[in-house]
């Protein structure tokens, strides 16, 4: 039988390039049932182009950040009773197979809570791979002829979301607002069943990688200030999923870099934004919503 699949975009300010993504998601070479659109709050010509698309359920609301916007469409597909939900990123270079390659890889793996694609940069460089740890363990071997890693978590730029997992592991937390949201959700999803890459299906993000720029070399204020959320959910994420001593590490990390940050452009701002997400890490504990929960 046929899983019901729905694809799920979040978009903000990317007009250009959400047309190119919606392009690609239209040629797919597996007949999917859905395509869903979140606008994020775009202030460009995004709400005008949706609106004249036919084939596009779009989701208007205003800017929540990425996890707002990744929680508002997979809430909505998973309480449509959708079986499957492929969650793309609207700066994500896809292939004409790459669901088709997903579900492919979803028949063989039989009991999964997601399987990601293996995402590239625009060097070719592989972005979601397992840590040396997890690495070690998979003894980078793969399963079947699906090829298949096994993976404690993965980014929300292409990647299959099994639904009955969501039921037990919970939606993505909006309350993270920015950074971190995808790593917290899919490491849930992982505890309910496992959660894979899927080496058959490649993808190309264009994108800045998180952690790419460190906030000591930010010069743009705005962008400075939310490195506040970068911070803060990495700490609750620590502290939900990694162990006691990785906590302090992570702690102790962030520490330094407030100090680090002291000696750079705007340093004294920058510093007391890393010393207030610390604090705010070490207290910050949203609430976990479930699909169909009454609000």
């Amino acid at each position: 039988m046929e899983r019901r699949t729905a694809i799920i975009v979040v978009t903000y300010n990317h007009c250009e390039l959400l047309q190119q993504c919606i392009q690609k998601l239209r040629g797919q070479t597996y007949n999917y049932n859905a395509l869903v659109v979140v606008n994020n709050g775009s202030t460009d010509s995004t709400r005008s182009w949706l609106d004249k698309q036919q084939d596009i359920e779009a989701l208007h609301q205003s800017y929540r950040g990425g996890a707002g916007g990744f929680y508002s469409g997979i809430k909505y597909c998973v309480e449509k009773g959708y079986d499957y939900m492929w969650v793309v990123n609207d700066e994500t270079v896809i292939e004409m197979d790459t669901l088709q390659q997903l579900i492919a890889a979803a028949k063989s793996a039989h009991n999964f809570s997601f399987i990601s694609s293996k995402i590239e940069d625009s060097k070719g460089a592989f972005i979601n791979e397992p840590s040396g740890i997890r690495r070690k363990a998979a003894g980078l071997s793969f399963f079947a002829d699906q090829r298949l890693m096994p993976v404690n978590s993965a980014p929300l730029v292409s990647i299959l979301i099994n639904s009955k997992s969501i039921y037990t592991a919970g939606l993505p937390i909006k309350d993270f607002f920015n950074y971190g949201d995808d790593i917290d959700f899919t490491s849930r999803l992982a505890k309910t069943a496992p959660g894979f890459i899927a080496a058959n299906s490649t993808v190309m993000f264009a994108g800045e990688v998180t952690g790419e720029h460190s906030i000591v070399a930010e010069k743009d204020k705005h962008v400075m200030e939310l490195h506040f959320y970068n911070i803060r959910n990495n700490i609750y994420i620590s502290r939900k999923h990694k162990k006691a001593i990785d906590v302090v590490s992570d702690i102790f990390h962030y520490i330094r870099l407030s100090l680090v940050s002291l000696l750079s452009f705007r340093g004294l701002y920058k510093s007391r934004i890393c010393i207030r997400g610390i604090v705010a890490g070490l207290f910050f504990n949203p609430a976990i919503i479930y699909p169909n929960q009454r609000l």
